[in-house]
């Protein structure tokens, strides 16, 4: 269950599971489904960011990495195209406002 007034550590929980079980679908492992599964656990897009599907070659990116900033801190996940694999950790936000998760370019979440 989300904590909306809780903490990152709080929220940890919630947030490796709803990234594992999506992982353990079928569908493909891309950034707008990741977010989107993350929204219906009830996390705030407004909050989110995610990496791109796609290297600046054209590649399938080896992994996609999503963030959800709550305060100064973060939930940081990575899905692995490949493999499925879930990796997801609390990390302070960074950036001289502390309000960024992941550093570089990221997609933007317009939908």
């Amino acid at each position: 269950m989300l904590h909306p007034d809780g903490t990152a550590g709080e929220n940890l929980p919630l947030f490796t599971s709803t990234l594992q079980s999506y992982a353990k679908g079928n569908g493909r492992i891309e950034g707008r489904p990741i977010v989107d599964a993350l929204g219906k656990a009830g996390f705030e897009q407004q909050h989110m960011q995610v990496s791109f599907d796609r290297t600046k070659t054209d590649l399938i990116a080896d992994s996609i990495f999503v963030s959800v900033r709550f305060g100064h801190d973060c939930l940081v996940g990575q899905v692995l195209t490949d493999t499925r694999a879930v990796y997801a950790e609390q990390a302070a936000a960074l950036g001289p406002k502390r309000n960024l998760c992941l550093i570089g370019d990221t997609r933007p979440i317009d939908w």
